[in-house]
């Protein structure tokens, strides 16, 4: 495939460890009980599945996928991805920000990371007084948010841009 194809990339990657390589939800989700009883069993049951590797092998492989993005945008071309934050081991791992410096690593330029809320406040209850709120997190977030565990209640909108002279670094 040659350089210079696409004006702009949007994509939300698979997380990492989130899908065992038998194609079966991470023991993390199982344990914490949030992994959905429909999972599809030949769900991310391939070689390569990088929803299933781990922390060094997750962040070698993405990079490769970033770098291969920066190559086929054109000059000033954007790439948006969208990821969010997780639990591992019941603290939230910074899947946002570490991806942000991976695209940074692959030869982007940062132009915006922005959060977008999973909750909006709609207003006061007239009878209690409290706050009230729209929540746009799925189900199995919700599930853990009622645990006790960690919130997350945004996901990362990240926007980078491909510059002129801009070279690919990975």
């Amino acid at each position: 495939m040659e350089d210079y194809l696409f004006d702009a990339v949007i994509t939300s990657p698979p997380y990492m460890k989130q899908i065992r390589a038998t194609g079966k939800p991470s023991k993390n989700l199982v344990k914490q009980g949030v992994a959905p009883r429909c999972w599809r069993g030949d769900y991310g049951h391939k070689e390569g599945q990088i929803g299933a590797m781990n922390d060094d092998d997750y962040w070698h492989s993405i990079k490769k996928v970033y770098s291969g993005c920066f190559k086929r945008l054109k000059p000033y071309g954007i790439i948006c991805v969208v990821v969010r934050d997780f639990l591992v081991k019941g603290k939230i791992y910074p899947l946002c920000e570490k991806t942000y410096e991976a695209l940074l690593e692959c030869g982007f330029d940062g132009k915006r990371n922005m959060r977008a809320m999973l909750i909006d406040k709609t207003g006061t209850d007239l009878f209690t007084g409290k706050e009230t709120y729209k929540d746009h997190k799925s189900f199995f977030r919700r599930l853990l948010d009622k645990r006790g565990f960690p919130q997350v209640n945004y996901e990362g909108v990240i926007v980078c841009v491909r510059g002129e002279n801009a070279s690919h670094r990975i």
